[in-house]
């Protein structure tokens, strides 16, 4: 999020957000997009009230594409209205920047949807800017979900050149989080290609960077994933190690759901094993 700030949200957006927010009424969600609201209303300067429409576009981003397309919409008007007025350079910079930004988000929502088509395109704009003022985590994370619709085209070669670029951006401003997500996504790439030898190397990259952050739910979907590689290696053992050092986490944090499915493999691969006692 761009800025932490609380409010109430104005009677016509409250309608609006009733008739078209599926069970969103009560997700914390509705109540930060609610706290915005009052803020906007407040806010004289475009910047601010374009950041904070941009703060309402990723808090629904999952749970009424609708309203984060309002949203964006209401985002952009600011940033043109802003953008038509004699700027600075630093002033240019830091809308086109928070464009990049508020693209990327839209891009999400209609990933989000399946849309693909549409969130390509939105993630190409978003690129623009964010190589323009060399915004490089937001320019490095648009490269990341670009990358994941190439390959879903087929196009495994840009997937790999996207995700390396993403991973060069993420290393330079150290970026722990992002290069975990590229670490994982080359791993998985060299999974579905059949390189046992890069996919492990890359999985174990990821757990190490990920064992020193406070990313409980990051690091146990990186087991997870190693653990289904060495599933598919045969490697029935290790699978189970990382299964259940992935349960303990999950269940620690109160990753229920994560927890079970965890649970399930382990149970499978005891199957397998013919240690059906287990």
């Amino acid at each position: 999020y761009f800025m932490k700030n609380t409010g109430l949200l104005p009677l016509s957006i409250l309608l609006f957000l009733f008739t078209k927010t599926l069970h969103a009424e009560n997700t914390p969600s509705r109540y930060h997009a609610d706290s915005l609201m009052a803020l906007v209303k407040q806010t004289k300067l475009p910047i601010e009230r374009a950041k904070l429409y941009a703060q309402m576009i990723e808090a629904f981003v999952f749970i009424d594409r609708d309203s984060s397309q309002l949203f964006f919409d209401k985002a952009t008007t600011e940033i043109r209205h802003l953008k038509a007025k004699k700027l600075s350079e630093k002033e240019l910079q830091e809308a086109e920047i928070l464009e990049g930004r508020t693209l990327f988000m839209i891009g999400t929502v209609k990933y989000s949807g399946a849309l693909f088509d549409s969130a390509l395109m939105y993630y190409k704009k978003a690129v623009v800017y964010q190589e323009k003022w060399k915004d490089k985590a937001n320019w490095a994370n648009t490269l990341n979900y670009m990358g994941r619709l190439y390959e879903r085209q087929g196009q495994h070669a840009t997937f790999y050149n996207l995700t390396q670029k993403a991973l060069q951006l993420q290393q330079e401003v150290k970026d722990t989080s992002g290069i975990s997500i590229s670490l994982i996504a080359l791993a998985d790439f060299y999974r579905r290609k059949g390189i046992a030898d890069s996919s492990e190397y890359y999985y174990a990259a990821a757990l190490e960077l990920l064992r020193k952050t406070n990313n409980p739910e990051r690091l146990s979907f990186c087991l997870h994933s190693q653990g289904a590689f060495f599933e598919e290696q045969g490697r029935y053992e290790e699978a189970i190690a990382l299964f259940f050092e992935a349960v303990k986490i999950q269940e620690a944090n109160k990753l229920y759901i994560g927890a079970m499915k965890n649970q399930v493999r382990i149970a499978s691969l005891h199957i397998k094993m013919d240690a059906f006692d287990k």
